[in-house]
């Protein structure tokens, strides 16, 4: 279990925490949480690939999508076993180590990986949609290059996020407990780095989706037909976006308050305030878990034509494992519904 009994001794001084009840119930919770989100993640994320593979696929935002869902599926296969263990098992883990074995290294960065990937597409989405809501005819005229850009920049992220990966995996480092953390020691500059990734991507997401609600505001009356179709499509991105702005404020909180340096100061809530530690990884495992459901869940529930794709793959299985062929009707839409696509 994550949470419990624990004794740390520094300069000589023993800091003791003796488990409570609080204890098992909050490990059971954050594994309760880490099971839903699992499940949930999994049909969503599957979903939401197959529809821009399959469906959506010549639109520019659906690259991203996929990308999304690749990431996403990978923490609910990942992440959330893991974890749903380490809070289930019968002994403690560590509160605090001096050597990281491999798996912990790499799964506390594939963790870290994550979170910036998913800020830097989130916050691509909202920049794209905003292009298309307010520049529709050169969007258009330059969709391939648009598509180009999103590419490269996809390709960017992925490999900084890969030498941030190396950097970690080769530098020192000690593990948190109740983060789940391998945390590098020294590498200012690399901390430095990459907290400016994460804020500069909060900032281009909440600056883009404000553009794009006060648009939807602004043009709302004059639009007609595909109109609320351009807005479904264009709110689905604000809300992913507000998900991400909730995870990096609280990501404030915990780069501001969590212990920088070794055991000297991981002892200060031991003793007086430890379920702080509850907080931590809140924060730091918990948020991305379910962020990694989130995500997909509010495009499967807004988007009625990703909805209707899944129905009629279920109605086809179906179908076919009943001995009959269901054939399902096309539909046609017009230009504002195209722009309204994922």
């Amino acid at each position: 279990m994550i949470f419990g009994s624990t004794n740390l001794t520094f300069d000589h001084v023993v800091y003791t925490h003796t488990g409570t009840q609080t204890d098992q119930v909050v490990n059971y919770l954050f594994a309760l949480i880490a099971l839903l989100s699992m499940v949930l993640g999994v049909v969503c994320n599957v979903a939401l690939f197959y529809y821009n593979t399959a469906v959506n696929s010549k639109n520019v935002a659906s690259i991203i999508y996929r990308c999304i869902a690749v990431w996403d599926l990978a923490v609910c296969l990942i992440k959330c076993p893991q974890q749903m263990y380490t809070l289930l098992k019968a002994e403690l883990s560590p509160f605090y180590l001096d050597t990281v074995s491999p798996f912990q290294r790499v799964l506390s960065i594939f963790t870290l990986s994550d979170s910036l990937i998913m800020g830097a597409l989130i916050s691509l989405l909202a920049v794209t949609r905003f292009a298309f809501l307010t520049l529709p005819i050169w969007s258009y005229l330059h969709k391939t290059a648009i598509k180009r850009a999103v590419c490269s920049y996809i390709l960017l992220v992925h490999l900084v996020t890969a030498a941030v990966f190396i950097k970690n995996l080769t530098g020192q480092a000690y593990w948190f407990g109740p983060c789940q953390w391998a945390i590098p020691q020294g590498h200012i500059f690399l901390v430095l780095w990459i907290n400016s990734v994460f804020y500069l991507n909060l900032g281009a997401g909440v600056l883009f989706s404000l553009l794009t609600a006060g648009w939807i505001v602004f043009k709302g009356r004059r639009r007609e037909g595909g109109g609320g179709a351009v807005n479904q499509g264009s709110v689905t991105i604000i809300l992913m976006n507000g998900g991400l702005v909730v995870f990096l404020l609280l990501w404030m909180f915990l780069d501001r308050d969590l212990p920088q340096t070794p055991r000297d100061n991981m002892t200060k809530y031991i003793d007086t305030r430890y379920y702080m530690y509850y907080l931590y990884y809140l924060i730091s495992t918990v948020f991305p878990v379910v962020l990694a459901a989130y995500n997909p869940l509010v495009v499967c529930v807004r988007c009625g034509e990703l909805s209707r794709s899944v129905r009629s793959l279920g109605i086809r299985w179906r179908g076919k494992l009943g001995g009959s062929e269901v054939r399902g009707g096309t539909e046609t839409t017009n230009i504002l519904s195209k722009r309204a696509e994922l």
